[in-house]
């Protein structure tokens, strides 16, 4: 996976960039995600892609049903954020984990096969279940990645910081974690799907 991913590392600095700058715009999320995740995998899968070309071809062709799918992630997102700060248990942790799973594959499904959104969604319940060790070192590799920022963020000097970390973050993260995420859960979409 890292002979993969350093070698695409300098290409998708672009793409991570609009990936960025289209999610900050919230509602069109989905539209994002599903974008990038289509050039992720076809990296993964060692299919050739034209990155920008790809990734708004995809929004283009995958837009009704990503859209509403953004929407619902969003609604889920404000729910259980509000239960978790409202109750503050493991149980709505571990919900927000779960949830933030199901998203890579409903947006995984979303692009490569032609399912209404309910089954695309029972499907990624599903998965994040039949594949949950997979799922779980996708969850120790965002820590680690949180680790990291936070180490950014106490060890170097407040003036360096908050550049260093946004450059991070924009250039490198979106495309290292859905490279690294669709490494991890296509082999089970391929196997169960």
């Amino acid at each position: 996976f890292l002979e993969l991913w350093l070698e695409n590392v300098w290409t998708l600095i672009p793409l991570n960039v609009m990936y960025a700058m289209l999610q900050c715009l919230l509602i069109p999320g989905g539209l994002a995600q599903v974008g990038m995740t289509r050039v992720a995998l076809d990296m993964v899968r060692s299919r050739h892609s034209f990155l920008l070309a790809d990734f708004f071809e995809t929004i283009r062709k995958s837009w009704r049903k990503a859209l509403p799918a953004g929407l619902i992630l969003l609604l889920l997102w404000i729910f259980l954020l509000f239960t978790a700060w409202f109750y503050f248990t493991s149980a709505g942790l571990m919900a927000m984990f779960y949830l933030s799973l199901v998203e890579h594959y409903v947006y995984q499904q979303i692009a490569l096969l032609k399912l209404p959104l309910k089954k695309a969604f029972r499907n990624a319940c599903i998965l994040v279940l039949a594949d949950w060790k997979k799922n779980l070192l996708i969850g120790i590799l965002r820590l680690a990645y949180l680790a990291l920022l936070w180490g950014i963020f106490t060890l170097l000097p407040y003036t360096v910081t908050p550049a260093l970390l946004l450059l991070v973050t924009l250039c490198f993260y979106p495309g290292l974690m859905q490279m690294l995420t669709q490494h991890l859960i296509f082999p089970g979409v391929k196997k169960y799907l």
